[in-house]
């Protein structure tokens, strides 16, 4: 019910809770908030034609901020198996 629950989840990824441990680092969950934003402008705000020099820098990032996002995900599995 939360209007803002993308970035509640991934807040809540950044910190550590009785049942689990960190699952994305502070750094990885601030690169995904700028995705994140530039998805809730492009849904409101944002026209048809794309602006280059607001998502050039997103679109160069995003194999670096993918493969950080998913080596923490599989950190955080195989810290479950333990």
């Amino acid at each position: 019910s939360d209007e803002r629950w993308h970035k509640t989840l991934l807040a809540r990824m950044a910190t550590s809770s009785e049942k689990r441990g960190i699952v994305l680092s502070k750094e990885c969950v601030h690169d995904l908030q700028k995705y994140l934003s530039f998805r809730h402008y492009f849904r409101h705000s944002y026209g048809m034609t794309l602006d280059w020099e607001l998502i050039e820098p997103l679109c160069k990032s995003i194999d670096d901020v993918y493969s950080v996002f998913k080596d923490s995900i599989i950190h955080f599995i195989d810290s479950m198996d333990e």
